[in-house]
């Protein structure tokens, strides 16, 4: 790896802090990528808890803890399902649809395609 790589590596950290509630752990920045990810294709539903506690490498309560925490710091919101409300959705909010978009335009912006 050159070290331009490794520049641009911690340039990425630095934005990701700058924008996302990323801590000494990457759980919360998983959690909110998985449930933006799940968000795009679905808007409607957003990420089922099922699908976040299965598709996530960390322990169930790593994963409940930061998820409680994301949720009281209004990064993400809880919902029962609209036809069995047993499952529990995990919804982003404005707050991180926003931070979201800074991101995209901060990292992605400026790229231009190649002819």
């Amino acid at each position: 790896m050159t070290e331009e790589r490794i520049a641009e590596l911690l340039k990425l950290k630095e934005v990701l802090v700058e924008h996302l509630p990323v801590g000494v752990s990457f759980i919360s920045l998983d959690i909110l990528l998985t449930v933006y990810h799940q968000w795009i294709g679905n808007r409607e539903d957003g990420c089922q808890m099922k699908h976040l506690f299965n598709s996530l490498p960390y322990s169930e309560m790593g994963i409940r803890i930061q998820l409680r925490r994301l949720v009281q710091r209004g990064w993400l919101s809880l919902q029962p399902g609209k036809s069995d409300r047993r499952k529990k959705y995990v919804l982003i909010t404005p707050k991180t649809f926003e931070r979201f978009k800074l991101l995209d335009a901060q990292l992605f912006g400026s790229l231009k395609p190649r002819r």
